[in-house]
């Protein structure tokens, strides 16, 4: 069973601190009464669902404002935002990432902190879907219906069981990838974004050989440098 402690950890690593860049979604949250706390990209700039236009509060430790307002039922301010502290990020976290999707559950911690980090940064319908088409190209076979539940958390375990571990990782790294590059042709604008995304997904990459399988290798490539240089010397 996977621990939250590690993946809070590492998330927090591609977390920062106070900012409110205004190409950010994140950064902007509606009141519940105009439809939802998310605002939506329009060809006008960012809207409540209602046509409202929403508030500027900004993201703290990687907190989103709409996140915020929905864990403190509220619309937060400025203000809210700025002096958010750590162990209340890390009550949201753990609520919000964490216990919503079981990760608990999952029995493997590098494959935990890997699915924790991708729902904290693509949300948790499009972090589903990422991981469940990184599961269909191990071919098994899951619905991809941006849900992280019971089929999808059995089947990952499956594959861990069954060695398929980095293979299933390393799909998702591109999963990853290839969502950023998307989104990025649909809205140039988060041009600004995509180096920070890319070196975040990339930083989840795993050996496809595993520590075993590298350490094999580097001691192959030690001994026959050794032997070349004997032979030189001879």
């Amino acid at each position: 069973m996977a621990i939250f402690s590690p993946a809070f950890t590492n998330t927090l690593k591609h977390e920062g601190g106070f900012q409110e860049n205004t190409a950010d979604r994140g950064n902007y949250v509606c009141d519940i009464s105009t439809g939802a706390w998310w605002a939506k990209s329009t060809a006008n700039g960012f809207k409540c669902q209602n046509g409202a236009t929403p508030s500027l509060v900004g993201t703290n430790w990687g907190i989103a404002a709409p996140t915020l307002a929905q864990f403190n039922n509220r619309v937060p301010t400025r203000l809210d935002m700025k002096s958010l502290s750590a162990f209340k990020a890390q009550d949201i976290y753990k609520a919000f990432f964490w216990d919503s999707v079981k990760l608990d559950l999952i029995n493997d911690q590098d494959i935990a902190n890997h699915m924790f980090d991708i729902v904290v940064n693509h949300s948790l319908n499009d972090g589903a879907r990422i991981i469940q088409r990184a599961i269909n190209k191990t071919g098994k076979s899951i619905t991809e219906d941006g849900v992280i539940g019971s089929q999808t958390r059995n089947t990952i375990n499956d594959l861990v069981n069954e060695g398929k571990k980095n293979q299933l990782n390393n799909n998702i790294v591109n999963e990853r990838i290839a969502f950023y590059n998307k989104l990025v042709v649909i809205n140039p604008s988060l041009k600004v974004f995509l180096k920070g995304w890319l070196s975040r997904a990339k930083a989840f990459f795993l050996s496809p050989l595993g520590v075993v399988g590298s350490l094999a290798v580097l001691t192959a490539g030690i001994i026959g440098l050794l032997l070349v240089r004997r032979k030189k010397n001879r």
